[in-house]
């Protein structure tokens, strides 16, 4: 886990148990409901999605239009490689959603890194057919008339 969401996990702990002194010591019951809102927040979403909440997203974004701009601009390519070199620190593969990894395949291509762009490309189509598959409802029972009524065509 990076740094930054292990504070997010620490941070939520701590204002879950400010909540349960709230309760506890009969205060506020808004106050007591808010942190613990906040708490469950933090602490459930440290990992996983944090990239959106802290701005890496919004930096990969800016650093790609900077770039396709100015092409020849060393410093808009800098700050691009470290806005998905930050993003890659954090998310993998397996865990990134497929829009995620296009981005990411997309942001690598046009770094020039052909392998990483390959990688995050295969991770999204993989991601994309898993959710098409999830979708299917493959134990879906069919009515043995209806079943009887279609004929194969020749």
């Amino acid at each position: 886990m990076a740094p930054d969401q292990i504070a997010m996990l620490v941070c939520g702990v701590l204002l879950f148990v400010a909540s349960l002194v709230c309760v506890l010591k009969r205060r506020s019951a808004t106050l007591a409901l808010s942190l613990f809102v906040v708490a469950v927040i933090m602490i459930g979403f440290s990992s996983g999605k944090s990239f959106k909440l802290m701005g890496a997203e919004v930096e990969l974004n800016q650093s790609l239009a900077a770039l396709e701009n100015n092409p020849s601009d060393p410093s808009a390519k800098a700050r691009l490689e470290q806005a998905v070199n930050t993003l890659e620190a954090r998310v993998t593969p397996n865990n990134a959603s497929p829009e995620l990894a296009k981005q990411l395949a997309r942001r690598n291509e046009v770094l020039g890194n052909t392998k990483q762009a390959l990688k995050w490309k295969t991770a999204a189509n993989e991601k994309s057919l898993e959710s098409a598959k999830a979708r299917v409802k493959p134990n879906l029972k069919v009515d043995p008339n209806l079943k009887a009524r279609v004929t194969p065509s020749p």
